[in-house]
């Protein structure tokens, strides 16, 4: 995987962590839209390098979230469109608890 050949470069360069992404090009990638849909890849990069993996590709279910993190899956999780489509999103999840000196800004 030509993935895994730039990830551990990165790595030898001193990169502080590698970010899968598809960029948005699903018509030249041929992804298919679900949770998690890059996850599969960003786990397979982490499994060969020893920096941190982010990933992002619709993951807003907070409890599928944090199952890949506990589960040494992905490193780190990017989160977008939920917040795109409300930024008071994870505020209503109930799930997590919001500092007070954040609170005032919502």
């Amino acid at each position: 995987m030509n993935s895994i050949i730039l990830a551990k470069k990165l790595e030898n360069l001193g990169v502080d962590y590698i970010c899968v992404s598809s960029g948005g090009i699903l018509t030249k990638t041929n992804l298919k839209f679900y949770n998690g849909f890059r996850v599969k890849y960003a786990n397979t990069i982490k499994q060969n390098v020893k920096i941190p993996v982010r990933c992002s590709g619709m993951l807003s279910n907070l409890n599928y979230a944090n199952k890949l993190i506990m589960n040494r899956k992905i490193d780190c999780i990017a989160i977008a469109r939920a917040f795109l489509g409300n930024p008071f999103w994870l505020r209503k999840t109930n799930k997590v608890k919001i500092p007070p000196q954040y609170t005032r800004g919502i």
